[in-house]
């Protein structure tokens, strides 16, 4: 199995465009839209841009495939394909099967794109990293490690914020399944990196039963036990504030 503590690098991610001519004008000649290719471009391996009405391509060297077209989105994500809409149009209809769906380059997120594929592709996104640890959303195959560190939590230890003492491992999954896509935030798992044993849990976590953008957000850590009174909980706070 990858060494979940070395996450794959983002040039491994190839970006595939197929638009209809108003969509690749509004891809290509807009200042916003000449923008958001530039920072997928540099974030990404390789970016290309096809006009559907044309492409005779297959479409097996794109890892993310970013169409207007709904049968065509339907059709990749039927495939296997991480497919995005493109939807400047609100009432354009429903991309079935896709993973996400950009409205206006305005609003759209580089990163968020690219994030999005990561998830899809069971990648964990890198939070930060210090000279010590490494921040990453957390995956399946952290939950046996991170369900005894919170065995251990008393609560002094939990770096002010209050977390289960256990969960099960289907309330584990969906809480990382919902938080990372839902708030974009959440509890991470931390790692150090010259073992890459997992050392803990840090992150963000919505205080109020609101989900609206002023609710209370608390900022906390648990480290386990072997890897307590070294910093790592202000450590990793620290990066990730």
């Amino acid at each position: 199995m990858e060494d979940l503590h070395m996450t794959p690098p983002d040039t491994r991610i190839r970006v595939l465009f197929i638009l209809g001519k108003s969509s690749m004008d509004a891809l290509c000649m807009q200042e916003t839209g000449r923008a958001y290719l530039k920072e997928i471009g540099r974030r990404a391996f390789s970016v290309q841009i096809v006009q559907r009405q044309g492409i005779k391509q297959a479409y097996s060297d794109a890892d993310l495939v970013v169409t207007d077209d709904l049968d065509l989105s339907t059709a990749l994500a039927g495939n296997g394909f991480f497919v995005a809409g493109y939807q400047p149009d609100a009432d354009g209809g429903f991309f079935d099967g896709a993973s996400y769906v950009i409205q206006s380059f305005e609003d759209a997120d580089a990163e968020g794109l690219l994030n999005a594929y990561r998830r899809w592709k069971g990648i964990p996104v890198r939070i930060g990293e210090t000279k010590r640890l490494l921040v990453r959303e957390s995956t399946k195959e952290d939950y046996p490690t991170l369900s005894r560190i919170l065995s251990e939590v008393r609560e002094p230890d939990a770096g002010g914020i209050r977390l289960w003492q256990s969960i099960e491992e289907d309330q584990y999954l969906a809480y990382i399944k919902a938080a990372y896509s839902f708030w974009g935030f959440g509890l991470w798992t931390v790692t150090e990196k010259n073992s890459g044993e997992t050392a803990g849990w840090c992150g963000l976590i919505p205080k109020t039963d609101s989900l609206s953008p002023d609710g209370r957000i608390e900022l906390g850590y648990v480290i386990a036990e072997k890897w307590r009174r070294q910093g790592f909980g202000t450590e990793a706070c620290r990066e990730i504030s």
